[in-house]
């Protein structure tokens, strides 16, 4: 589900591991343990990524197609 574009594109704004995770693969994005894992029930429009970032991510987010999951470090 993730095309090479959304990979690169979430990497270069988002300075943290992270997981990238759809309904039938997740992949890890950065160096290091995953901060959070970002849920993507389905793909978000290029050019709505490239005309406003946060727009488009907080539309997802509130639509239900985005959702976070903040990862716990162990201690």
């Amino acid at each position: 589900m993730f095309d090479k574009f959304f990979m690169d594109y979430m990497s270069n704004i988002i300075p943290v591991a992270f997981n990238l995770q759809s309904e039938n693969e997740i992949k890890k994005m950065g160096n290091g343990e995953p901060n959070f894992t970002v849920i993507l029930k389905k793909p978000i429009s290029k050019s709505d990524l490239v005309t406003s970032t946060s727009l488009a991510l907080g539309e997802a987010y509130m639509r239900g197609i985005l959702k976070l999951i903040k990862t716990y470090m162990k201690c």
